[in-house]
């Protein structure tokens, strides 16, 4: 299991807990499930620049030719 998917596991387990009638549990709740949001999304940008990352260095691969071509 990737860690996305464990995020996304304790992210559900999280919006599942018993609803306490105490503010600091809802308190607590919240901040987790913040946490847990804010790490998926941290990981997802991360994803997103190392993607990127892999296109630009095949477009700086392709020959001359192809990119006045192309662009």
């Amino acid at each position: 299991m990737d860690t996305t998917n464990k995020l996304l596991a304790a992210l559900r387990r999280v919006r599942n807990f018993p609803s306490y009638h105490s503010f600091m549990a809802e308190h607590e709740r919240q901040r987790i499930k913040r946490d847990l949001q804010l790490r998926l999304l941290q990981l997802r940008r991360q994803r997103q620049r190392a993607a990127a990352a892999r296109y630009q260095g095949i477009r700086a691969r392709r020959p001359f030719f192809l990119r006045t071509l192309f662009h």
